[in-house]
């Protein structure tokens, strides 16, 4: 919620402020590249992408995770299975995995050198 809601502030913050200087102080039009603020404003935009979709992602996780280690709970309890911590913290086993295969991935597709084009490096990661 707080990366959703900074992104938000800081984009607007940005806009607002390219506004601010360029529209009002000095007549200028909207995003015009004589404004210095309009880079805060294009850098405010980007940031607003990237950390908003990232913390949609992070939240969507979050609540798999969380709503299968409360399912899981209940089943356990329903069962009566006298371990019940494996069934709570099995989703949490699981993910952890996922760094695992990320390194794994990242190892993969590391360049072999500074001659190489960087987009036979990222193809690398479909075809091995």
């Amino acid at each position: 919620l707080f990366m959703q809601l900074g992104e938000g502030i800081y984009t607007k913050a940005a806009d607002v402020g390219a506004d601010m200087c360029g529209k009002i102080d000095q007549n200028l039009p909207e995003d015009d590249p004589r404004n210095p603020a309009v880079i805060a404003d294009l850098v405010g935009d980007n940031v607003g992408d990237c950390a908003g979709s990232m913390a949609d992602v992070f939240e969507s996780i979050a609540a798999e995770i969380i709503g299968t280690m409360i399912l899981g709970a209940s089943l356990g309890h329903e069962a009566k299975v006298e371990n019940l911590e494996a069934f709570i913290f099995f989703p949490l086993i699981i993910h952890a995995f996922d760094l695992v295969v990320s390194g794994v991935g990242i190892m993969a597709v590391q360049s072999r050198g500074r001659s190489e084009p960087p987009l036979t490096t990222m193809l690398r990661g479909y075809t091995e």
